[in-house]
């Protein structure tokens, strides 16, 4: 019993290092495809957010530079120190760059918020870390972790806390705050995320249900219809072929010729019958829909095909009650 726990502990062990090693390569290098909106509304919303975020790059861009060029200065350490304006904003564009990018590629913004973050403190002149960065870094957040698995989500979580504890110094008390911030977000696009995941497979499951009784009504359909079809056509049919038969033994003065013609009308009519059985055997469904699984299908005697299943136009009360086999004429009844 302990090696068999020791097993199932390893293999979860295995499992957990598994997944999160994939979530670890999605976040750094894997794909990240842009979704496939059905709904026409959720197209337009995206369309108005990716024109907003274009629209906001666009503004910070110029603002950016009619203040360098207010400011007469090309360096960012002089502009700083003639005009006093806020030191993240020569970088403003670049902060803002995310985005537009996170309404399709969220990962994607999220990288580049990311590593604004973690590098634009090294430029000389800049500070550690400004409020835009983080709501910026936070957007991309939330919408990639919506977009994309559990492991990806807290892995940029993870990957967030380095630049909130090298930036944010040299007390302990912001990085502290920043990291309850990204603990609590993170939490909430977790829990947004399961309960989308939630209604996804819910829906899933009911279009699957609507769909599998959508063909259990044509499977339905099908068979009441081949059962009126044969209700029809065989009775007059057999009736066609009784009549030819008996012809001869019901007029007395027929010639020969007329008798074989007789015969043969009853043959043809036979064969018919057979023929459209056969037929209505081949368009009725493979597996009629049944609720009782446990009714298996009975086979002809000497042959492989199935014998027909109960409820289907030959084999119901009141009917023929045959089944059609190939090479045979006609099957023994069923009961």
């Amino acid at each position: 019993m302990r090696a068999l726990r020791t097993a199932s502990a390893a293999a979860a062990v295995r499992e957990f290092g598994r997944v999160a090693g994939r979530g670890l390569i999605q976040v750094l290098a894997g794909p990240d495809p842009a979704p496939a909106w059905r709904s026409r509304s959720r197209r337009r919303a995206a369309s108005a957010l990716a024109a907003a975020g274009v629209a906001l790059l666009v503004l910070a861009a110029l603002g950016a530079v009619l203040t360098l060029h207010r400011a007469g200065t090309p360096t960012v350490q002089g502009f700083r120190q003639a005009r006093g304006y806020p030191p993240f904003l020569p970088l403003l564009p670049v902060l803002v760059a995310p985005l537009p990018l996170a309404v399709r590629y969220p990962l994607l913004g999220w990288r580049l918020a990311y590593l604004t973050a973690l590098l634009a403190p090294l430029i000389p002149g800049q500070s550690k870390w400004d409020p835009g960065q983080i709501a910026v870094l936070l957007v991309v957040f939330g919408a990639a972790g919506l977009r994309h698995p559990r492991p990806v989500l807290w892995w940029m979580w993870a990957l967030m806390l380095v630049p909130a504890w090298l930036w944010t110094g040299p007390d302990w008390t912001k990085p502290v705050g920043v990291t309850i911030l990204f603990t609590a977000a993170a939490v909430v696009v977790d829990a947004i995320g399961a309960w989308r995941r939630a209604r996804r497979a819910l829906a899933a499951e009911a279009e699957r249900a609507e769909q599998e009784q959508a063909r259990r009504a044509v499977l339905e359909e099908r068979t009441r219809i081949a059962r009126e079809l044969h209700d029809v056509v065989a009775h007059h049919l057999s009736l066609i072929a009784v009549r030819a038969e008996a012809a001869p033994y019901r007029l007395d003065r027929l010639a020969g010729d007329a008798r074989r013609e007789f015969g043969e009308l009853g043959g043809t009519a036979r064969e018919a019958l057979t023929e459209m059985r056969r037929l209505l055997g081949c368009c009725a469904p493979a597996k009629p829909p049944s609720r009782h699984p446990s009714r298996a299908s009975a086979t002809c005697p000497g042959s492989s095909t199935p014998r027909a299943a109960p409820g289907s136009p030959w084999n119901s009360p009141g009917g023929d009650r045959w089944t059609s086999c190939p090479r045979r004429s006609v099957c023994a009844p069923t009961g």
